[in-house]
């Protein structure tokens, strides 16, 4: 079949070899601009004697002058060519109306109801809002204004969006994490009070702006912090080293180290708030799949808890803490499986100790579980069965010591979030008889719901469709991989769409760090693509949680090569179903998922006519000094150790001079601290350097999202779906 395909493709890539002689002389301007860079510049001296194996390092420094300058005229280049397009800026303009924010809730406080709001015009940065439960339930809710993003920036002079928000339960006391603009995962945290509206200035909480700092109310007036401001604070994987108590009046640099630990990947404070009074961890990760979590008392004294390394805590309920199992666990003569949730009851005198354990719920092995949440009369839990979700309510029952387990009656075949605030706490309405929660999936817009455990559930809002469904249809297949395991995949596709293999399609992928890949209302997705034919495909490949932590496992590390063949075999089988053909499939990936598109088009070419690698992980062997790339060991491995296995799957290790690619599109951004912008400035670099191809767009201020508020993402959207026009519908 490769052979075949590959035949098919050739047609297509001859003619986009055929370059204008004024696209190929201004890659070679830029070429031979990056060689003189890479041997010349006496200011990298990385580069004065580059290694013959990486001739382009000296591309790694985000903001190296002259790695910028050859950056900003590749992506000049990219920038004019798709700009210059007939119908790029009234698509980009139309993705903007569409991809405003929705009405769901931010959370709930004290009463009332909060939402971040941001639109194209007005509210580029957010505006914070309020309003009644009863208002919010009406067609025209009234709200009240709490913080415009906008107007702050105007008087303090940069642009700053609210990422989270930590609020003291029955308080009017609020931790607001505020983002500059350009500042990439970097984050200010300051004190803002509810009541009046204002920042607290006097006396007020305020940690500078560094990436990752965390921070947990223990009291009023008292904070746990995990602040990366100084040097000494931070990790190898450049994330928090320590966790320290600071009390109001005192500066941030005296506050006391209450937990430091040299080789902590990460560190920070935990908050589970209960009915009765909040329980205070510490979780240090040493890795990011293994971590150990440490209760504390009133004292701040810590007791590291008798937890798997791989165990991550959930909440805690009934004197309980709800524990998410990654891995098999044998405890006091029992045994619970990976993947099941389970409550821990620790001895009262010795926090060290198991007093307890029971199973709360058990997947079969179609079923994972996606969220868990929890308030003062259950756990609600929201799982996956081939992928298509389902919500279930577990209520303990003291007297036979069991969870008793209580459908929702919702439709099966959706994709359904809990609502959770967004901070370092573990939180719920722990004091109220309610939770909110909503459905979707690709062609149904989100409808928000409120579930109460005596009334059901009642529908709050529907949320406007950004483009007509009612052409179009989705469907669920399966195809065996290399080894025989069955891989789900999703098409969404026009009704009446005839398979005779002509389709425009892309193929988006992850398949990294257990995390789940679902059927989302991508408001983007009509306008940008479905009207004007293409086909959307979603692949749940192994990496991901789809099916729980064994779905992770069986590609993480020296499997990390089972992801790319299931990739590949959902490829394969869409060909076969006559759904698309080798030169109309187009594939899609974004940071784990960039490098899956690498790897795969590395590995088969031949399979695709078109790859899109947004914010990639590329060069494998220097992964781990690049970025936050030392954190991902537990995910890739360490190529200090296993550099022959990774060696065979690194995408900047594989790409060969005699091999056909189409024209890739790569992104990246400047501000990137996850995995920064040296891997797609590298592979861009070389691949051009082998003569082919590469459409290249770096971000300034984008970070590892490529935006930070509505235009942004338009732009970026609109760009990925012109790429796969430009390659799929157009000779």
């Amino acid at each position: 079949m490769d052979k075949n395909l590959n035949n098919k493709n050739t047609k297509k890539v001859k003619m986009m070899n055929n370059m204008t002689t004024a696209t190929r002389l201004s890659r070679s301007i830029l070429l031979g601009m990056l060689c003189s860079i890479s041997y010349v510049q006496a200011s990298t001296p990385i580069c004065e004697a580059p290694p013959e194996e990486d001739p382009f390092r000296c591309l790694e420094s985000p903001n190296d002058e002259n790695a910028r300058r050859w950056a900003i005229q590749q992506t000049t280049l990219t920038k004019t060519f798709f700009e210059g397009r007939e119908n790029f800026t009234t698509l980009k303009d139309d993705l903007a109306k569409v991809m405003k924010s929705d009405l769901t809730i931010a959370r709930e406080h004290g009463g009332y109801i909060y939402n971040l709001w941001t639109d194209s015009s007005e509210h580029i940065q957010g505006l914070l809002r309020k309003t009644t439960i009863a208002s919010y339930r009406t067609t025209t809710p009234q709200w009240e204004t709490v913080l415009d993003m906008d107007a702050l920036s105007r008087k303090e002079g940069k642009k700053q969006k609210l990422i989270r928000m930590e609020c003291l339960e029955g308080t009017s006391k609020c931790l607001f994490s505020i983002r500059q603009e350009g500042s990439g995962y970097k984050a200010a945290i300051r004190e803002f009070d509810l009541n009046t509206g204002e920042f607290v200035v006097d006396n007020g909480f305020q940690i500078p702006e560094a990436t990752m700092s965390r921070a947990s109310w223990v009291d009023e007036n008292t904070l746990l912090v995990s602040p990366t401001v100084r040097q000494e604070d931070i990790s190898f994987a450049k994330c928090p080293l320590s966790v320290q108590k600071w009390e109001r009046g005192q500066s941030l640099s005296s506050a006391t180290d209450i937990y430091r630990r040299a080789r902590s990947a990460m560190s920070h404070p935990v908050r589970i708030n209960t009915a009765a009074k909040p329980v205070m961890l510490i979780r240090d990760l040493s890795t990011i799949q293994q971590s150990d979590y440490y209760l504390l008392n009133v004292k701040l004294e810590k007791t590291k808890l008798p937890l798997p390394t791989s165990a991550f805590i959930e909440g805690h309920l009934s004197g309980q803490f709800i524990v998410s199992l990654k891995d098999n666990w044998e405890v006091l003569g029992q045994s619970y499986q990976s993947g099941e949730i389970v409550s821990v009851q620790l001895n009262p005198d010795n926090a060290s100790q198991i007093k307890s354990v029971y199973s709360v719920w058990k997947p079969t092995n179609a079923q994972a579980i996606y969220q868990l949440s929890y308030f003062n009369q259950g756990i609600l839990i929201n799982y996956l069965e081939h992928v298509k979700g389902q919500l279930k309510y577990l209520k303990w029952n003291a007297g036979t010591s069991t969870w008793e387990t209580k459908s929702l009656g919702l439709p099966a075949n959706k994709h359904y979030t809990i609502n959770k605030k967004h901070s370092t706490s573990i939180t719920a309405n722990t004091d109220a008889d309610h939770f909110y929660f909503y459905e979707e999936d690709f062609l149904t817009p989100r409808k928000y719901y409120r579930y109460t455990v005596d009334g059901g559930y009642d529908l709050l809002k529907q949320l406007p469709a950004a483009f007509d469904a009612s052409a179009y249809k989705i469907e669920q297949h399966f195809t065996p991989s290399n080894d025989g395991t069955r891989i789900p995949y999703f098409v969404v596709m026009k009704k009446d769409a005839s398979l005779n293999g002509q389709n425009p399609t892309v193929l988006y992928g992850y398949g990294g760090f257990g995390e789940s890949k679902l059927p989302e209302y991508h408001k983007h997705l009509g306008k940008a693509w479905l009207e004007k034919g293409g086909v959307y495909v979603l692949a749940n490949i192994r990496g991901g949680g789809e099916y729980g932590p064994r779905w992770h496992h069986a590609a993480r590390v020296k499997n990390r090569h089972k992801s790319f063949e299931d990739f590949e075999s959902v490829a394969r089988d869409l060909v076969k179903r006559k759904i698309t053909s080798a030169s109309k499939l187009g594939i899609l990936g974004v940071s784990n998922g960039g490098l899956l598109v690498g790897a795969t088009l590395m590995r088969h070419p031949e399979l695709y006519g078109a790859a899109a690698s947004l914010v990639p992980v590329l060069d494998m062997k220097r992964s781990p000094y690049i970025a936050k790339g030392a954190g991902y060991y537990g995910e890739f491995g360490n190529p200090a150790k296993i550099w022959n296995y990774m060696r065979t799957y690194s995408p900047y290790h594989n790409v060969r001079e005699d091999a056909t690619y189409p024209k890739v599109l790569m992104m990246c951004s400047t501000s990137d601290v996850v995995v920064g912008p040296a891997h797609a400035r590298k592979m861009t670099a070389l691949l051009q350097s082998k003569g082919h191809e590469v459409w290249f767009f770096e971000s300034e201020n984008g970070g590892h999202a490529l935006g930070q508020n509505t235009q942004d993402y338009a732009y970026k959207e609109a760009l990925v779906y012109q790429y796969f026009e430009k390659m799929l519908m157009e000779d």
